[in-house]
């Protein structure tokens, strides 16, 4: 059964789609151009030429993005499906952390004004997502609330990148991020857990390769505090079995935490661990299945874990029929 999507920061990660609006201001490129030369407040030298005409080999979709955000003061960088790859993006970054926006800003270049930055369905591997980590730590990014890096291909290493300049404190304001389907592993995972962003709700981690031990990275991250605002975690489709299952639901439901959402449907959880959670919730209260009263605290998601059998599905759901501890099983 598909779980209903959740409330997220406009764009969204990984299925947003951007509208092909058309500009009839002449000569964009150029225009751009200009533009970031003028803020910049640099005289139009050799080296401004060549970085003028490698701004113009932006994709168009990009040139908008940025003209957005340079001329116009937008504080959300939107390079949905812009067909980015590591090379467009390291120009990208390097305009970030020396431009300012007509809005101003101080410090940190346009990095300082930008609520949201979507990079999500791209082509950014781990160079790309490095440059991106590189001018966030280099420049900060006091603003940030979003950073949204789906369906990408960054894998361990640029998700290692990036952990570690957001878990140096350079978005304090992180709320939301995105890196789901990017071939990242358990070793992504766990630099990711070791020092997450301090105020961060939603993490996207869907359609990767994380298993048990990434699972029980994370969970210890939740458990320290270190993940102590975290309402969302999105995990749907990687390897996460028993184990994780277990160590997740306690992490995230234990007594006097607000989660939200634990997504772990298509994984590889099977009756051992519906049976070890209905112990958890045996012990901790009770829990409410779906079609049960709407006012609940969260919900888990355990839709098409092809391992369950109904015997186990069943016995989960009697230990929830009481309905105390309000967190929705989707079976």
């Amino acid at each position: 059964m598909a779980v209903a999507s959740p409330a997220r920061l406009r764009p969204m990660e990984g299925d947003a789609s951007i509208s092909d609006s058309d500009d009839e201001s002449p000569s964009l490129p150029s225009r751009l151009s200009r533009t970031r030369l003028d803020l910049l407040g640099q005289e139009a030298g050799p080296a401004e030429a060549t970085e003028s005409y490698q701004f113009q080999t932006l994709p168009l979709e990009a040139q908008h993005a940025l003209r957005a955000v340079i001329s116009d003061g937008a504080d959300e960088l939107d390079l949905f499906r812009s067909d980015v790859c590591d090379d467009h993006l390291e120009l990208i970054s390097s305009l970030l952390r020396a431009g300012k926006s007509a809005s101003g800003g101080s410090g940190g270049g346009l990095l300082s004004t930008l609520s949201v930055a979507n990079l999500g369905d791209n082509e950014i591997a781990a160079r790309g997502a490095a440059a991106v980590a590189e001018a966030i730590a280099a420049a900060g990014a006091p603003a940030l609330r979003g950073l949204l890096l789906g369906r990408n291909r960054i894998g361990d290493e640029g998700c290692a990148a990036v952990a570690a300049a957001l878990g140096g404190g350079a978005a304090p304001e992180l709320r939301e991020l995105g890196l789901s389907v990017n071939a990242i592993s358990c070793v992504g995972a766990t630099a990711l857990a070791a020092a997450p962003p301090a105020k961060l709700q939603r993490l996207y981690l869907a359609r990767n390769q994380i298993s048990d031990a990434g699972a029980a990275a994370l969970a210890a991250a939740v458990g320290r505090g270190a993940l102590s605002e975290l309402q969302e975690l999105w995990l749907a489709s990687n390897r996460v079995g028993d184990a994780g299952l277990g160590a997740l639901a306690r992490a995230l439901f234990a007594p006097g935490r607000g989660a939200r959402q634990l997504d772990l449907q298509a994984n590889r959880i099977g009756d051992a661990g519906l049976a070890d959670l209905a112990e958890f919730v045996r012990g901790d209260g009770e829990a409410e299945v779906e079609g049960a009263p709407t006012a609940t605290n969260g919900s888990i998601g355990l839709a098409e874990n092809r391992e369950c059998t109904a015997a186990g599905k069943e016995a989960l759901a009697a230990v929830a029929a009481a309905a105390a501890w309000r967190v929705v099983l989707r079976l």
